[in-house]
This record gives structure tokens, sequence and C-alpha cells, in this order.
């Protein structure tokens, strides 16, 4: 597969210069923002599961840093995570300061600065710091000697058992997927439709100081192009709107709810507010197997000014708690939005490419087996059981569709036309919801419905 080599140089970090060079060259030298990077770096490579919780707390604890530097510090951390291999492979030195140099190479750091920052703490000869600066030109000869495979692991510094499922899942699309997964992902909102029109909602947050423009397939979303800290807004303390990427936004139009709704793995409840904004009557139930998430769900309801959800704690196997076993075959809609390897949103959350294994890709999709069949009894005849997850594999995706059905003739497809119209194939083939962040700036989301008949 010669184009998925040649697609991945499009995936390489492309130097810039938008950096102040005072902030480079600091972070280049001993300091702290140099060894908070290079700890926190190191944390999150040996503590792949648990990486995105501890690089957050790091920077909080980091009271030292001003501003400027933690931001710096976070951006590049999350720079180490999407393109270490690829520096590593480069400057023929694997090790964790070298990699850093690096990076800090590809945002404008002169080559000398970097040579005499290497210098200072360490013996030997120094790497080849120059190649950094025509990263495609050095690295095409090596990448036309690895399997397709070895190529998307090294560029995009994912494991091999990761590269292979992108390249099932993708083909010749990879290049492009990781070019845009290692782009910094939008910052997105959802208007609260029940408290306000997007239309109101762009004035307010333009008279104070954000530029919003609409999203181009959620009908309540907006992108956020400049300014401050949202959560700090007056429009935030109001509840007229909530974060959330574009693509799970479409996620909940898919479900069209309206009735019974049950919210079998509802998290925090990103879907279970978007949900409860579009129902008028009827009621949402929101489940899952952790007490806290659904603690936060409650406190981001308040704040919504939210009363038609109430919640329910899962427990991981067995009977179902009272609250929900009343709802048995009750349900108009049921959406289960399953646990998954989070391969869409890599931009969002590099370190999840740490973490996507072997064991990980065999264990999930019987995992989300369980979980559709535990969920589906939940449905009522005519119903819909809608299933989703954040990933592009379709070992998570298709496979697990195609599984469920085969032991459950009662469900059949219900093509997304049926119920997002005309729109379903800006967002996937008709049939199925599908989109990606290099088509579609979205994160990475499937979505089926199935109708139980």
């Amino acid at each position: 597969m010669v184009e998925v080599v040649e697609g991945l140089l499009a995936a390489l970090p492309h130097a810039t210069a938008d950096h102040d060079p005072r902030l480079l060259a600091a972070a280049a030298r001993p300091g702290r923002s140099r060894d908070t990077a290079l700890r926190l770096y190191r944390d999150a490579t040996e503590n792949p599961a648990s990486a995105d919780g501890r690089i957050r707390r790091g920077l909080r604890d980091a009271r030292y840093l001003h501003s400027r530097e933690r931001r710096f510090v976070a951006d590049g951390i999350h720079g180490l995570l999407r393109h270490g291999e690829v520096l590593a492979a480069v400057l023929e030195d694997d090790a964790r300061l070298t990699r850093w140099l690096g990076w800090l190479l590809t945002q404008g750091l002169p080559v000398a600065d970097a040579a005499d920052a290497w210098k200072e703490t360490q013996p030997g000869s120094v790497p080849r710091f120059a190649a950094v600066v025509d990263l495609a030109g050095a690295l095409a000869p090596l990448l036309h000697t690895l399997t397709p495979e070895e190529a998307v692991a090294l560029v995009g510094s994912v494991t091999p058992a990761c590269a292979s499922a992108l390249i099932r899942s993708l083909g010749t699309e990879v290049g492009a997927f990781l070019a845009a997964s290692n782009a910094r992902a939008p910052v997105t909102i959802r208007a609260h439709r029940a408290r306000t029109e997007r239309e109101e909602l762009t004035g307010r947050l333009a008279a104070e100081g954000f530029d919003a423009t609409p999203t181009p397939y959620a009908p309540d979303g907006l992108h956020i192009a400049r300014g401050g800290n949202l959560v700090a807004t007056a429009t935030w303390r109001e509840g007229l709107f909530e974060v959330q990427d574009e693509g799970s936004q479409l996620i909940a139009a898919l479900v069209q709810p309206q009735g019974l709704v049950v919210d079998f793995c509802a998290g925090a409840g990103g879907k279970t507010l978007a949900l409860s904004a579009m129902m008028v009557g009827g009621g949402i139930l929101a489940a899952d197997v952790r007490a806290s998430a659904l603690n936060e769900l409650q406190r981001r309801a308040r704040r919504a000014g939210i009363d038609n959800v109430s919640t329910c704690v899962l427990p991981p196997a067995g009977a179902f708690p009272r609250t929900l076993n009343r709802a048995m075959g009750l349900a108009d809609r049921v959406l289960v939005d399953a646990p998954c390897s989070g391969s869409g949103a890599l931009r969002r959350h590099p370190a999840y490419r740490l973490r996507i294994t072997a064991n990980t890709l065999a264990s999930n999709p019987v995992d989300q087996r369980a979980i559709l069949d535990r969920a589906a009894p939940l449905v009522a005849r005519g119903g819909r059981l809608v299933y989703a997850t954040c990933s592009v594999f379709v070992e998570e995706n298709d496979a697990v569709v195609e599984d469920f059905l085969s032991s459950h003739p009662q469900f059949a497809r219900m093509p997304a036309r049926e119920v997002l119209g005309a729109h379903a194939t800006d967002v996937g083939d008709g049939e199925v919801l599908r989109v990606l962040p290099h088509i579609h700036s979205t994160d990475g989301f499937f979505g089926i419905v199935l109708v139980r008949s």
C-alpha cells in the first residue's frame, strides 16, 4: 500500500514561528518549563491508562509556572505524544530530552540553540537537530523501507495494534486522518435550545469577547474561534451552552428523542443534556456504572435548568435496579454510547494513542456486544436502539452491530436518512452516521439506529 506511506508525510509536524523566542529559549534549557514537561511526558508514557488525568493534575499543580508557560508546556507534552516517535527516528536518539528539543525545533527554536541546550547536560555527540528543519525530506527514505503498519505506527506515534486497525478501517485515508488528529481540536459548544437560540447566543458571546461561528452539521453548535475562558462567562453561568464536539451533538440528533429515553452509558452526561434539550415532554433515565459520573451529570443538569432527567447507578453485571427494571420493554429510545478505544478523539486526547493495544482491541468489542445485549430488552416494540462510539475502528463499530443483529432478529437497521433526512449523506452514507476529523472537522464518531419490530 504505497499510497498509505506517501499519504503519511502530510501528518508530520510543520515548522512554525508563532512562539515568543524567549519562551522557546527558556524551555530548551534546564529550568522549570523543561523539567515539568519532561516529568509529565515520562509519567504519561509510563502510565498510558491514566495519562490524561496525570497531565491535567500535573499542570494544575505546577503553580510555579506562569499561565503562558503552562499553556506552552501543555502544548509541548501533547506535541510529543503526537510526534515523539518521528522525532526520535529522525534525530536517531530516543531520549526524552532529545525529543523535547526536537519538538521545540518544530516550533521555531534555532538549531544552534537546541545543540547548545543539549550540550549543557548531556555528554557525547549532538543529535541530528538540523534534520528536523526538513522532516519530510529526512523521513521519506525511511518510510519507504517500512511496512505500512510500521510507517503508520511511526508517524502517528501509535501502537502497532492501533496502526493495523487504522489501516483496516481507513485504508488510504489513514494519512489524512493522522494529519487531522495531529492538529489541535476546535472548541465547540452547543446552545441550550430550551433557553436560547444559536443566533442569540452568538450575539451574547460576541459581547463577551468571543468569535463564534455556526457549525455546518449540528443545528445548535458553534465553533469558538477567538476568546478567553468560556466557563468564566455570564452565558456559561446562566446555563445557555455546553462544551460539546459537533460529532457528539450529531449522535444526540440521531436518537431523535421522544417519550421515555434511556441513556444506558450516560457518563457525565454530555449527550444526555443534548437529548434533554431536544425533547418536548417525556423524560430521560440516565444510567451508568460510575456513580461519580452521574453526580457530575446532575450538577451540569442543575446549571442548565434541566428537570426531565433522572439517574440510576448500574451494577456492572446482574439484575437491573428497580428504577431501570420498571422501564423494561417500555423505552421509546435507548442510546448505547459504548465505552471504546477513543480512536476518533486522538486529536483531543493525544494520550489515547498510548493505550490502544492488541488486548484492548480484542476485549472492547466483547464488552460492547455485552452492553448491547444488556440494553436491548429495555426497547419497546417499535422503539429504537441507537449504538454509538467515538471510534473509527470497524471492530468496534460495524462488526459489533453485525454480531448483535445475527442473534437478535427482532432488531433491524433503520437508515440514518430516515432520521436526519438529506443531511444524512453529509455525515455518512445515508445508512449510518460516520464523521471523521479529516472530512468533517469533528471528532470521529459512529452511530446506527436499530428498530425493534
